[in-house]
């Protein structure tokens, strides 16, 4: 959603994706989230990355689970 806050969004792609290790993801989240907030970057730049860095580790998921 346009409106959705990167927090929101984080949790909202927790929820989506709760076969995966969130720890696994943990840097590279908390980067984003800290980008967001010290330089303003724009939230839906930040939650598209966050999407992608998702997509990518259940993908990764699959591939471990041989789907």
């Amino acid at each position: 959603p346009p409106t959705e806050s990167v927090v929101a969004g984080l949790k909202r792609l927790a929820r989506t994706y709760p076969m995966l290790d969130k720890s696994e993801m943990l840097s590279a989240t908390s980067d984003l989230v800290a980008t967001h907030i010290m330089k303003g970057t724009e939230s839906a730049a930040v939650i598209d990355q966050l999407e992608t860095i998702f997509r990518e580790h259940y993908e990764q998921f699959r591939v471990a689970a041989g789907e």
